[in-house]
This record gives C-alpha cells, sequence and structure tokens, in this order.
C-alpha cells in the first residue's frame, strides 16, 4: 500500500493508492524432470513402467512422451510403455511459466534365445549302448531342454549343454531347445541311426577246387550295415590282397581245405560263413587212341577217340598238317576231315584242367593219295604242265566234263586259287597264274561229276 499527499488551491487532497501483489508468470524459474523406466529391459508382450519426476518449475505441469508407439497415454507422468523393439522414450515437461525440461530413458528387449548350434554326438550308434550329445552355450539362454525318440532315454544332463542317452533297438532324432523366461528358441535337431551287428555272408563265391600254387578269387556279396570283412584261409595258403574287403585273392597250398569270413562293423561281428575247398591235380596220362593209322587225302573224313582221362574237363587234340577237326574238339571223340595237302604225321591228345595238361597219347597216321571215286584213267583225262612252274600252270582237260571246280592248295591245306566251271569240251585248258604266289609244294586238285584228282607241283 502506498500513501501520496497532493496540494490544490488550498485544498489537501490525500489520495490513497492501494496496490495489491500479484505474481509474475513471466519471471524464469529452475526446472528439472527425470525420466525412469521400470523394468528397463522387457519380453516383447510385457510392459514397463514410466515415471516423471519433476524437480523446481511452477505447477500445474505439462507432459508430452515420444514417440507414442508402445504407450498408453503419451500425456501422463506415468505411462505404460509396451514397445516390441528397443526404444528411446522422450519426455518435455513445461511448467504454468512455460519453462521446460526434458529428459529421455531406453526401454529395451530382451529377446528369445537364438537356435541351438549343431548337437555333436555320433549319428550312427549300436542298439543298447549309451553315447553323448552336446552344444555349445547359447547366450541369453537361461536352460536347455532335450528330446529323446522313443525307446531312448536321457540318462542325465537335462537343462544343460551336454547330455547321455541310452538307446535302445530304434533309431530316431535327439533335439534341444534353449530357454529363458521371454521364452524359447526354435530347437536344433540330429538324426540318429541305430545299428546292430551284421547278419553272415550268405555265400562264399568261388571255385570249389584250386592246383596248388594257383592264385584264386574268392567273395561274398555286401552285407547290410558291414563295414568290413575278415577272411581266414587254411595255413598253406595266402592272403595277396583283399583282407577287410568283400574279395579276396588267395595264393593256394598243396592241399585242401576250409575257407570263412565274418562280416565286421562297430557293434560286433557276425557268426563265420565257411566254404571247403579241395585241391585239384593235372589230369592222368591218356590211353591209347583208336581210329585209323592210314587215311586219304581225298577229303575224306575219319574218326579218332580216346578212353576217357581222370580228372580232365577238356581234350586237347594235335592232328597232322592238312587235316581239319570237323567235330567233337575238346571231347574224347573228334572227327578229322584230311585235305589234298595233308602230311603223314602224329595225331596226339592230352587231358586238360584248370591245373594244366596231363600226359599225351600218340598215334601216327600216314597219308596216301587215293581216288574220290575209282577212276583209273584220270591221268589220262588230265594233263598239268609245266611241273615245277614258275609263272603259270596249265591244265588240258582231255575227256568232257559238265562240271569242274579247279583248287590250288599250299603245304597247310590253304586255298590259293578256286575257281568252278562250267560244261567243258575235251581239250580245254585252264591256266593259273602264279606268278604272284610264294616258292614251295602246292597241290592242285580237280573235282568233277567224274571223278576227284590230286596232283602235286612245284613252284620255283
Amino acid at each position: 500500500m502506498y500513501y501520496s499527499a497532493v496540494l490544490k488551491k488550498g485544498v489537501f487532497i490525500l489520495i490513497i493508492l492501494v496496490i495489491f501483489a500479484t505474481p509474475d508468470l513471466s519471471g524464469q524459474r529452475t526446472i528439472s524432470v527425470d525420466a525412469t523406466a521400470t523394468p528397463d529391459s522387457i519380453c516383447v508382450g510385457a510392459s514397463s513402467q514410466l515415471q516423471a519426476v519433476v524437480t523446481g518449475g511452477i505447477s500445474p505441469f505439462h507432459y508430452v512422451w515420444t514417440p507414442p508407439t508402445g504407450l498408453n497415454n503419451t500425456a501422463i507422468p506415468d505411462p505404460l510403455a509396451s514397445p516390441v523393439v528397443p526404444t528411446w522414450y522422450h519426455l518435455t515437461v513445461t511448467d504454468a511459466g512455460y519453462n521446460t525440461a526434458s529428459d529421455s530413458i531406453l526401454v529395451s528387449i530382451k529377446p528369445t534365445p537364438p537356435t541351438p548350434g549343431t548337437i555333436s554326438g555320433p549319428v550312427t550308434v549300436c542298439h543298447d549302448s549309451a553315447a553323448f550329445y552336446s552344444i555349445s552355450a547359447v547366450n541369453g539362454a537361461t536352460s536347455y531342454s532335450w528330446m529323446a525318440p522313443a525307446g531312448a532315454t536321457i540318462l542325465s544332463g537335462q537343462n544343460t549343454t551336454s547330455i547321455q542317452v541310452q538307446w535302445g533297438n530304434a533309431g530316431g532324432s535327439i533335439s534341444v531347445i534353449a530357454g529363458n523366461f521371454c521364452g524359447n528358441s526354435n530347437p536344433s535337431v540330429l538324426p540318429v541311426n541305430v545299428t546292430t551287428q551284421p547278419a553272415a555272408p550268405a555265400t562264399i563265391f568261388g571255385p570249389s577246387a584250386v592246383c596248388n600254387a594257383a592264385t584264386v578269387v574268392f567273395s561274398v556279396d555286401s552285407v547290410p550295415g558291414a563295414t568290413s570283412y575278415f577272411w581266414t584261409v587254411p595255413p598253406e595258403a595266402q592272403i595277396l590282397s583283399g583282407q577287410n574287403s568283400d574279395s579276396i585273392s588267395v595264393q593256394w597250398g598243396p592241399n585242401p581245405g576250409t575257407i570263412s569270413v565274418i562280416s565286421v562293423n562297430p557293434c560286433g561281428q557276425s557268426t563265420p560263413k565257411t566254404r571247403v575247398i579241395g585241391i585239384e591235380t593235372l589230369p592222368g596220362p591218356a590211353g591209347m587212341i583208336t581210329g585209323k593209322d592210314t587215311v586219304c587225302s581225298n577229303n575224306e573224313t575219319y574218326s579218332y577217340s580216346v578212353p576217357l582221362i581222370a580228372g580232365a574237363t577238356s581234350y586237347a587234340w594235335s592232328v597232322p598238317a592238312g587235316t581239319t577237326i570237323t567235330s567233337g574238339a575238346g571231347t574224347s571223340t573228334i572227327i578229322i576231315s584230311v585235305g589234298p595237302s595233308a602230311i603223314s604225321s602224329d595225331i596226339s591228345v592230352q587231358g586238360k584242367n584248370t591245373c594244366g595238361g596231363g600226359t599225351a597219347s600218340v598215334k601216327p597216321i600216314i597219308v596216301k593219295i587215293c581216288a574220290g571215286v575209282p577212276d583209273p584213267d584220270s591221268k589220262a583225262a588230265i594233263s598239268i604242265y609245266p611241273n615245277p612252274a614258275e609263272s603259270s600252270l596249265n591244265i588240258v582237260l582231255n575227256q568232257e566234263e559238265k562240271q569242274t571246280e579247279i583248287s590250288l592248295l599250299n603245304a597247310s591245306g590253304q586255298i590259293v586259287f578256286r575257281q568252278v566251271y562250267g560244261n567243258r569240251m575235251p581239250g580245254t585248258i585252264h591256266t593259273i597264274d602264279v606268278s604272284g604266289v610264294s616258292r614251295g609244294l602246292y597241290f592242285v586238285k580237280l573235282v568233277s561229276e567224274q571223278r576227284v584228282y590230286v596232283e602235286r607241283v612245284i613252284l620255283q
């Protein structure tokens, strides 16, 4: 309250002014704010209590929280925040004097644990056996939950990074998830196969009898689940290669014996599969060869045979040059054809088997030139000149021939020249060019309806 006096024209006037004090709303006042979050780290779906504590300033206060995402109210001092990602919340407070203060608070998001890494442990185990499985520690995990398939039991380690599993007769998958108070991860999975000891091989393949010192191969079909094979042979025999595989090479000894094999895997071994192997010897000596000892060289056929030879699986025949085995090769009886170039020599035979050949039997054979059809006048009917010859041979037909085959054969019976002619009158001359033929002994052979004629010629 203020007092004032004024003198005017003799009048003393007292003016009393009463001034009431009012607040100064535009004045500067100190103001601060502290923003908090309880808790400041949450799981997705949970809430954090935000709180604003103002110091100083002139009430009432005006609150603005930003961003609005996840807040239940942006204009109160204590909203609930439910963000799904880490979020900084900024607060601005304005008092009645328009003084402001700001603060910020981070609300973090706690994630669920990531999927555990690869499970370490055996992927193939034996039935009724125990095995260990483990993972590396998972960041942020507070627990671990393991699962085993039906028939298997977790013996120890549940809720840790390592377990022991007792397996039964069936396989399946081992799995593990990591957890914390925010939730669980996706599972890490490891398929596991349970095996048993393998079955025995079904059959040993190979010869039933072998020769002394022979190298032979024995084998088996692959056995499911087997990882190797163990072979046993008689003491006199030696495994040259293939031990632990399904096929071996063996050098046999002088005696018969038994070969065996077992299939193996980490779970054990099968019962053995065995096979008795006999010993094979050379065939016995061949007996006497039966058959003619004198033959004609006009393509006639002759049969020769030998008694069965002990131990022989085949028969090896040798016949004179110019003769041919037409049937029975490899057996105890053969038929030979004696050609015009055949020479007197031996016929022989020996028994054969896988061990070799036995002692041969030999029979001398005399080859003669015989007329195919008796014809005492053949030489008079045919003439051959010159003999010896150098560049050509002339064959003269002195009688009429309806059809004639003329051949020139070497000493081995191979045909060097052959020609068939139709009806030929007496005096017809056939000339054979031999200038390009190797020098030596040859045979001219003429075959017609009336005669078979063979004559030796020399090319020089």
